[in-house]
């Protein structure tokens, strides 16, 4: 028996817009379980960036990153989308979740590939990954169509959608397909990521008077989504820093480094977890439905940001092996970077669900500490001393926060609310 208020009913059921004023709505098992397989998504992308920045290839491994982190993350949010706007959990939409699961792990699968191909400098070789890819956005393609069979009120909106999917996933077999040279062909996929990415808001701006605001995506269910795939994302930086523990005492066996890495790892996954979660997000989106697309589309950066988190906490571990050229410049640019344009997207997101930036001497100490870690690991100074810095970046915020700052959010929190309350967005 299921612990959920509904239990699962057999058989068939019309794929209807759900209410987006539905009480006590929660993820549901069915995503819970969809989402365990970005954790070998991440942790694939993660040990990858690792070994290929310990080897000095830096930009390769950067371009690589950000082309197997970017279709994992915007898949996740397009299913997370559909699924609180019209799941019905009956058995077909469980099916086509297992199919877009089935795709996360082609994609998996093809990400070391990926990364190869673009260290060794010649063709791009996305076969694989693009192959997962094409998987998971079929499945969300037979997911709209089922909507636009059902439901009426959304059949253009979902019709539209679908049609534009299919059309990108063309142009993504296309790169794989047509033989490119390197150039053209990154070109080529930015061009496709462009359309890729503009296909919800441009599809409903066209298809629904007030465009992607009208959409019956739960606000609640939303904001504990992105919550839930968060802190999937941060559980890369746990691993990498067990990884680099690990490392670490396979070469040298427990002594004061192993402590830094996994005492500093582990606050750092804690300190970024806290600044997330400091702003309530739900009570926003509730009132102002308008903010949802922007701040969902703020969360590519933020969690590709935590994930390179958890790469570079892993190449600590390298710092300690002969065979691996890392130096410690390297390795703490490796966690200050993403580090420093987490703290960034967060402050971002925030003040744009508040329509305020929030501004206060910790966020220049906050934006401020990783770069000064960079700065000191340059001029020689101890690893574990540049990663306090970089620590002292979230560290500065959450503190900050408990002492004085919780004060200022409320009241600014309150005013947005407020104010939504008494001129609704157009």
């Amino acid at each position: 028996m299921s612990d959920s208020p509904q239990f699962y009913r057999h058989g068939l059921r019309r794929m209807l817009a759900r209410d987006p004023d539905e009480r006590q709505r929660s993820a549901s098992p069915l995503e819970l379980f969809f989402d365990l397989t970005f954790v070998a998504a991440f942790l694939t992308i993660g040990e990858q960036v690792a070994l290929g920045v310990a080897d000095g290839l830096v930009w390769p491994v950067v371009l690589g990153f950000v082309i197997a982190t970017l279709p994992a993350l915007w898949a996740w949010m397009e299913y997370t989308w559909l699924a609180s706007a019209f799941d019905n959990d009956d058995w077909v939409f469980r099916a086509l979740t297992l199919l877009q699961m089935a795709g996360v792990i082609i994609l998996t699968i093809g990400m070391p590939a990926l990364f190869a191909s673009l260290v060794d400098g010649g063709e791009i070789d996305g076969r694989v990954l693009v192959a997962g890819y094409v998987v998971m956005r079929t499945a969300i393609t037979l997911q709209w169509m089922r909507v636009a069979r059902h439901d009426p009120t959304w059949r253009r909106f979902a019709l539209g959608h679908a049609v534009a999917v299919g059309v990108v996933q063309a142009l993504w077999v296309a790169w794989i397909v047509v033989p490119l040279a390197f150039t053209p062909a990154l070109v080529f996929l930015a061009i496709v990521w462009v359309l890729d990415l503009a296909v919800p808001t441009t599809v409903a701006r066209l298809s629904k008077p007030g465009g992607p605001a009208a959409l019956p995506w739960h606000p609640s269910h939303l904001a504990e989504r992105y919550g839930l795939i968060t802190i999937i994302a941060l559980g890369e930086t746990v691993i990498g820093t067990v990884t680099a523990a690990r490392h670490i005492t396979d070469t040298e066996g427990w002594n004061a480094d192993t402590v830094v890495a996994v005492g500093i790892g582990v606050v750092i996954s804690f300190a970024l977890w806290w600044t997330y979660f400091l702003m309530p997000s739900a009570r926003i989106l509730e009132v102002r439905r308008d903010k949802m697309m922007p701040w969902a589309y703020g969360h590519l950066p933020m969690l590709a940001s935590v994930v390179a988190v958890g790469g570079g906490l892993h190449v600590l571990g390298y710092l300690h092996d002969s065979r691996y050229p890392a130096s410690i410049l390297t390795a703490v640019v490796s966690v200050a970077i993403p580090t420093l344009l987490f703290l960034i997207c967060v402050h971002g997101i925030h003040g744009w669900l508040v329509s305020r930036l929030m501004r206060s001497p910790a966020h220049i100490v906050a934006l401020g500490a990783p770069l000064v870690a960079i700065a000191t690991a340059a001029i020689g100074w101890p690893v574990w001393l540049c990663l306090i810095l970089v620590l002292c970046g979230p560290l500065t915020i959450v503190v900050s926060y408990e002492v004085r700052d919780h004060r200022r959010l409320e009241s600014t929190l309150r005013s947005a609310i407020a104010r939504a309350e008494r001129e609704p967005a157009a």
